[in-house]
């Protein structure tokens, strides 16, 4: 998974995805999947301002294992 910003305890990740059709729909076990260009933007960006002051939030029905303590990434 290129670009992988980990976001919850239970390793779900902002990540690029070569299936690109296949984006905005179901396919993984709860990760954001996101055009490559657009997942090293993003990760580029969390680099330089640094994983602690990155914040990613998430709505929705069913967050499950929500990092109290922030970002991670590879």
């Amino acid at each position: 998974m290129p670009h992988s910003i980990f976001f919850t305890d239970s390793e779900h990740a902002i990540h690029g995805s070569q299936a690109i059709r296949r984006l905005g729909t179901p396919a993984s076990y709860g990760c954001v999947r996101l055009a490559p260009a657009n997942a090293k933007a993003l990760f580029n960006l969390a680099m330089a301002e640094g994983l602690s002051n990155t914040r990613i939030e998430g709505t929705g029905v069913d967050l499950v294992g929500i990092r109290s303590g922030g970002a991670t990434a590879t």
